[in-house]
């Protein structure tokens, strides 16, 4: 199987630095040739926007390598992100149960309202 992007590095960042350094200056605004080099950036690494254009203006360069680093395993990641990342996980767990929960309850208030649930009188209030 083919990669289809590069991961972001120091070097690919130098290189795109140095190509900005070498464009007419634009105050900061994302047209002509510095919206087409913030493109290919994108487009090389699968990188958001705001990430592509804050490298070739040589902003959070150092953060943004080091993000990528973890990504692709260069460098191991640390405890307390594998923690958080855990802890992230759990909540959108519980999220997708409290879903289940509030579509099944909407399903039984449909049957309820329709006459359908036999043999059950019950309504869900919520208490401020």
């Amino acid at each position: 199987m083919e990669k289809d992007f590069e991961w972001l590095t120091e070097e690919i960042c130098r290189e795109f630095i140095n190509r900005a350094k070498a464009l007419p200056p634009n105050n900061g605004l994302d047209t002509g040739p510095w919206r087409d080099l913030r493109k290919e950036l994108q487009e090389r690494c699968h990188i958001p926007e705001i990430q592509a254009y804050n490298i070739i203006h040589g902003y959070h360069v150092r953060e943004y390598v080091n993000m990528y680093d973890i990504l692709s395993g260069r460098i191991p990641m640390p405890e307390a992100m594998k923690k958080r990342q855990e802890k992230d996980e759990k909540k959108k767990s519980m999220a997708d149960k409290l879903r289940e929960y509030e579509e099944r309850i909407e399903e039984l208030e449909c049957l309820r309202q329709q006459g359908l649930a036999r043999g059950t009188d019950y309504t869900f209030e919520e208490k401020d």
